[in-house]
This record gives structure tokens, sequence and C-alpha cells, in this order.
């Protein structure tokens, strides 16, 4: 188990997609961290399951059912947020269709508007939903963290899932949109980017030998683990980051360098 070098001692952190894979993995460690976790997922058993598992480790966390395509549903999130916890100090936005695993793949022109539309609400419009709503709040108290989990594919393209490269490149801007607002309140933002991470999700969808082959494509000779990304994200998160912000930082283990 990775400890955390960082605090977010009494802090309210909401991770949307906070049930499992990455999203599990960061609100494990920012509980670990000392904050006040409240997972946002649609799935509602794999969010119990991660709140009883940060509870039986000593932590504090809530579920709250979340589809942040939703305007409605993602409003009822922060109200109850901050009807629990009085405010909130960190939004992570992790929620997302992974190409993987969740959405159709193909070619540009075989790819329907009905796919192309679900893709982006999710994956980009989810994140202003969430930004906008979490980040009135952080408006009010002067101070606060917004974390937006992109990809790097919105560097790299995907031929299969133009959908998905165009929404999460779309995320990278609107990060330095926000965090160009959202500075006078005193709330920062920034940015993650994946490589190939090993989700159980991940590992169950894709062959052996599909695994194999993306190892040979990154610089650090394996995949990542949900883990290392959390890690970054309990950086950009704590005050050790206090300096940066409109910043998207590659945890790739140097998979764009190889490209």
């Amino acid at each position: 188990m990775i400890e955390p070098m960082y605090s977010l001692k009494d802090s309210v952190a909401v991770v949307t997609g906070g049930g499992r894979g990455i999203g599990g993995a960061i609100s494990s460690l920012f509980a670990r961290a000392g904050a006040w976790v409240v997972i946002a997922q649609r799935d509602q058993k794999s969010a119990q399951v991660r709140v009883d598992e940060i509870a039986s480790a000593g932590g504090r966390a809530m579920s709250v059912p979340t589809d942040v395509a939703d305007s409605a549903q993602v409003r009822r999130l922060i109200d109850r947020t901050t009807e629990a916890h009085g405010k909130i100090d960190v939004l992570v936005n992790n929620a997302g269709l992974t190409y993987a695993t969740h959405i159709p793949t193909g070619s540009f022109l075989e790819l329907s508007e009905a796919d192309w539309q679900r893709v982006l609400d999710v994956n980009l419009t989810g994140a202003f939903r969430c930004g906008q709503a979490a980040g009135r709040v952080m408006a009010r108290a002067g101070r606060g963290v917004i974390i937006n989990v992109v990809s790097i594919h919105a560097f790299l393209p995907l031929e299969a899932a133009s959908h998905y490269s165009a929404a999460k490149a779309g995320l990278d801007m609107l990060t330095k949109n926000m965090a160009l607002s959202l500075a006078p309140h005193g709330i920062r933002v920034n940015a993650i980017a994946p490589g190939p991470i090993l989700t159980p999700e991940f590992e169950s969808a894709l062959p052996q030998d599909a695994i194999d082959f993306w190892s040979t494509q990154v610089l650090a000779g394996r995949w990542g683990k949900p883990q290392e990304i959390a890690q970054a994200a309990l950086f950009l998160a704590s005050d050790a980051s206090s300096y940066v912000t409109g910043h998207t930082l590659a945890a790739d283990g140097g998979y764009i360098m190889w490209k």
C-alpha cells in the first residue's frame, strides 16, 4: 500500500467516478491523507464497496449516486456535500467513459452521432457541470482545487475512438480556461494525463497479448498502476502544489516520448 506523501487533513474532496479504477485509488489515498471523501458514481454498488473499505481502514467517506451527464444529479451531489460538510475543498473530475470498456469504437466514418454525443456529454460536459457547480461553492470560500483527469490521448489521437480523444483534448483546454477564470477566486485548476493504466476494467477487457504489446510502447516498460495516478492527484490537491495551476501533468511512464 502506498502511503500518503502529502496531507489533506480535514479537507472535503469530491471524486467523480470514485468507486473503482483510477477514481477508486484516488478516493482511498485521499482518505488516508485525512480527507472526508465524497464518492460520486452511477454504480452505487462499487461506490459503497469503496466507502466500506475506506471506513474499515479508519478513513471517512460517503457516496452520492451521480450521473455527471445529468445536471440535476450534479446539483444534488453538490447540495448533499455542502449540507453534510459545509464546504468543498477539492473536486476530482474523474468520471468518464473509456474506449476499452464502455463505448463503441470504430473509424471516424462509422461513428454515430449518438455515440459521439454520449462520450462528450460524460467526458467533457460532465466535468464542466461538476466544475461549475463546485467552483461556485469554492468561490464563496475564496479557495479550492479542481483536478481534471484527461488522458495522454488528448494529445495522441486514437484512430478507433475519435470521440474519446476529442473529449479529452477539450477537457485539457477546459482545464486551462477554468484556471484562468477561477484564479481570482483562489481556486487552482490542473489536470492529469494518464498513459496506459492497468485498471481491473482494462485487465478484464483486453487479451494478454494486447496488454503485453502496450507494455512495449512505454519507456517505463510496463503499464501504470491506478495508485500512481492517485499519488499525482494527491500532490495537485495538496498545498505542496500551491504554485501550480493551469498545468497538465503527464503521468504516462514516458508513453508520449516513445510515440
